[in-house]
């Protein structure tokens, strides 16, 4: 889908936006200014795919507005639902710097805004200043701390524990999404997904 350059939105706003992600908040203000002026907004329609798993990446991504679903393909064909995210969520970031396929699909749950940091604006800024790099890794290291706990927390336990475990999961990815939200008990999620 064909986006706008994210210079074309109220800066302030976009960084207030983005800024409540914890990792984005952390970074260095020139490095956001860098996502900021070689990223664009794309938009998509609900049950759109942004990602499909498999698929060679185009970039990294921040949800601004609505709400998606990750979910990965299983070897019998079967999707499970992978995590929830909404505004202040990064996805795709394993494919963007392994420079591999998509390891998930990402749909949209609802019509969604998104910020694009194209492959190879990030390239480009990791090349022109290599010490940003491991600011983009670190997001990728506390996603997969997630997945490392998760999974040793989830062997042996019931089907009822290893769903009351998932939901308060997907409550607890909500609040790093967004810590200045209220406190929710709740999530929308579907009993199929």
């Amino acid at each position: 889908m064909k986006g706008k350059s994210a210079q074309g939105i109220d800066r302030a706003a976009l960084l207030d936006l983005l800024g409540v992600s914890s990792w984005f908040g952390a970074l260095p203000p020139e490095l956001q200014n860098l996502i900021i002026d070689r990223s664009v907004v794309q938009k998509y329609r609900r049950n759109q795919v942004i990602v499909r798993q498999g698929e060679t990446t185009r970039g990294m991504f921040c949800v601004l507005k609505g709400r998606v679903r990750g979910v990965n393909r299983l070897s019998d064909g079967s999707e499970v639902l992978v995590h929830i995210g909404e505004s202040g969520s990064w996805f795709a970031v394993y494919s963007l710097l392994a420079n591999d396929v998509s390891i998930g699909s990402v749909v949209a749950d609802s019509p969604v805004t998104a910020l694009n940091l194209p492959q190879p604006q990030f390239a480009r800024i990791v090349r022109d200043e290599p010490r940003y790099y491991p600011h983009f890794a670190r997001l990728l290291i506390e996603q997969f701390k997630l997945v490392f706990r998760y999974l040793g927390e989830v062997q042996g336990l019931e089907p009822e524990g290893w769903l009351l475990l998932r939901l308060r999961e997907l409550v607890a990815e909500t609040r790093r999404d967004q810590p200045g939200t209220p406190l929710a008990n709740e999530v929308a999620v579907s009993q199929a997904d």
